[in-house]
């Protein structure tokens, strides 16, 4: 359950955002297994429950306690980011429980071929974040109830913005690595994909797009437990910069609900995704770094705008 959103629709809209995008991240469009079953069996659509998804799903929510106007609205929610993925939603149940849970597998289908796996970055490729860092700051200050509106509502744009320019990724030659930034943050994503693909990065910490709010609330002094365990988890394969502060590591460490892609690219790749992103609505896509064919740490380099 994702606890960012009091208001049901969009609360679900959050938690499904980030489900739905993981197929994209590795260049698979979306299916749900009944969809393939009704494919297999020749069944139309038209003929079963997926036609109305608002209706099924995998829900469970506290029958006995929540109004029924609540639940309608949490499953439309969900609903809403399947539909604006393609995707049909079937079959489910609901069950008594001391709190709202609602969840869905998403399932989808891929050409091994167009496989994106975060192990083959190359020396040399360019690094590209196609969202705004700060998430998890904004969650931590909205628990603590000073976000104001205009950061609340950057919030929620963003987590439910979908990762599907990852599923267009393979056409583009010269694309070799993605993963997406989530609960380990850039840093501890940006390492996997070090480890993986045997190679070191850096990046310049004025070109990571932040969000500018998240920035100010960093500065003083609010983020997440999460933020600070991953530090614990991984500094000591991170070289930073000897006038860092302390906000500045706790943004590249920021846990991110739905967070963006982090493609690694050829040169020659970087104006062809720059472009996709564009056109699907990343304005705040960016080159914050590349690949070089040191061991696997990352080091951070100049402070930059955000200084």
């Amino acid at each position: 359950m994702n606890h960012l959103d009091p208001m049901p629709h969009r609360h679900r809209a959050v938690a499904l955002a980030p489900a739905v995008s993981q197929l994209s991240t590795i260049g698979a469009r979306e299916h749900h297994e009944y969809e393939l079953y009704l494919a297999v069996e020749n069944i139309d659509h038209s003929r079963t429950k997926a036609r109305h998804p608002q209706t099924n799903g995998i829900y469970r929510s506290t029958v006995n306690l929540l109004l029924e106007k609540y639940s309608a609205a949490a499953s439309a929610g969900g609903a809403s980011v399947c539909a604006q993925a393609g995707i049909p939603v079937a079959g489910g149940h609901s069950i008594d429980s001391p709190e709202p849970i609602y969840g869905l597998v998403a399932l989808g289908i891929v050409d091994p071929d167009r496989v994106m796996r975060n192990s083959a970055a190359q020396a040399g490729d360019r690094l590209i974040l196609t969202k705004r860092l700060g998430i998890g700051i904004y969650s931590a200050a909205l628990k603590r109830q000073v976000l104001d509106e205009r950061c609340y509502a950057e919030m929620l744009a963003s987590t439910t913005q979908l990762n599907a320019p990852g599923a267009e990724l393979p056409d583009i030659p010269g694309v070799h690595a993605v993963t997406d930034v989530t609960g380990f943050g850039l840093l501890g994503h940006l390492l996997e994909m070090c480890r993986a693909s045997f190679l070191g990065a850096e990046i310049e910490f004025g070109r990571v797009p932040v969000f500018p709010g998240a920035q100010t609330f960093a500065q003083k002094g609010i983020g997440t437990g999460a933020s600070t365990r991953n530090w614990a988890s991984y500094g000591h394969e991170v070289d930073l910069p000897a006038i860092a502060f302390d906000w500045q590591r706790t943004m590249l460490c920021d846990p991110q609900t739905s967070g963006g892609l982090l493609i690694a690219c050829s040169d020659e790749a970087v104006p062809q995704v720059l472009d996709l992103l564009a056109r699907r609505g990343f304005e705040y896509g960016s080159v914050i770094g590349s690949f070089n064919s040191s061991a696997p740490r990352v080091r951070v380099d100049a402070i930059g705008r955000h200084g």
